[in-house]
């Protein structure tokens, strides 16, 4: 009987082959991917966001030369009616 319960234990706290050992090394093994799985996120959310703000600089642009149109209309429109 003592034997038995030795070898149930050491099958499952073994070092090199035990089902803890198992188990432990699958789990290093997931971390590891999601950090790599995080890092390509973080990568592609940043790119993206560096996207996002050269597109709102343009669009900034875009309505300070409307702006600037719309202002010399004005002045036209104002001219023209004085």
């Amino acid at each position: 009987v003592g034997d038995r319960i030795y070898n149930l234990i050491d099958s499952v706290l073994n070092s090199t082959d035990g089902t803890v050992s198992i188990e432990q090394q699958a789990l290093k093994d997931s971390s590891e991917k999601f950090r790599q799985d995080i890092a390509r996120l973080n990568d592609q959310i940043d790119t993206f966001r560096q996207q996002l703000l050269e597109r709102f600089g343009e669009l900034e642009q875009a309505v300070a030369r409307v702006n600037s149109l719309l202002a010399a209309l004005r002045a036209q429109d104002d001219a023209r009616n004085n």
